[in-house]
């Protein structure tokens, strides 16, 4: 988190860096100062507010507030179709809130995008949580259709 803060120090009118820092504070379990810096991201940049959608999909995710989340991910993909890592995440939150066929056509439409996206390669850019919550991902992915 220092270092993002840092980056805005230097550069207080880059809404990559209010983005990195939302991402930052996001993962970290900080949602409220995540909100801020995804909001101050899109005040900056006006003209592509969607892009910043995908901090507050996660943020709603890490929170457990899945049904939230999915307009928010659907919105970020109507303008970013073909964000694999969003249909991901989508098919995860569609599994939690028992929306398995949505949660199967979000994987189909991230193998169609990346045939060679798999299971393991998904786990293995999840680098935060602990074991139980891999393990939880790893299961609803595998629900949803990811191998």
């Amino acid at each position: 988190t220092a270092d993002a803060k840092r980056a805005i120090t230097l550069a207080p009118n880059s809404a990559y860096g209010y983005f990195r820092l939302a991402c930052v504070e996001a993962y970290s379990g900080h949602f409220a100062e995540s909100n801020e810096a995804t909001a101050k991201a899109m005040r900056l940049d006006p003209l592509n507010p969607e892009f910043y959608l995908q901090n507050v999909g996660v943020a709603l995710t890490f929170q457990k507030r899945y049904a939230e989340a999915i307009p928010v991910y659907e919105k970020f993909l109507a303008r970013y179709p073909n964000d694999v890592g969003i249909h991901i995440a989508l098919a995860f939150d569609d599994i939690e809130v028992g929306q398995d066929a949505a949660a199967r056509q979000a994987v189909a439409e991230a193998l169609r995008i990346n045939p060679q996206w798999s299971l393991a390669i998904a786990m293995q850019r999840m680098t935060f949580g602990d074991k139980s919550l891999r393990e939880h991902v790893r299961a609803n992915w595998t629900k949803a259709g990811l191998k």
